[in-house]
């Protein structure tokens, strides 16, 4: 006799739900671009590197996505 089987099969990932960050980093500057879900354009602004820029930039970026669950960082 087979049981059924009661494992949902479904996406991981929702469409459209991934919020992409680069940054340009420099010894005075940190110019940032976040693309969005949902929109065309990727928004661009540029940040200083002191210690309360970066708060500034942390709290941004977890505004503009805020179920953010995870990053990953590659050096080019």
């Amino acid at each position: 006799m087979r049981r059924q089987s009661r494992i949902r099969r479904r996406p991981v990932v929702a469409t459209n739900t991934i919020t992409w960050v680069g940054m340009d980093a420099h010894k005075n500057s940190i110019k940032v671009a976040a693309w969005l879900p949902e929109q065309a354009e990727p928004v661009e602004w540029t940040e200083d590197t002191t210690a309360e820029a970066i708060r500034r930039l942390a709290r941004r970026l977890r505004r503009l996505a805020p179920g953010c669950s995870g990053c990953w960082a590659s050096k080019a």
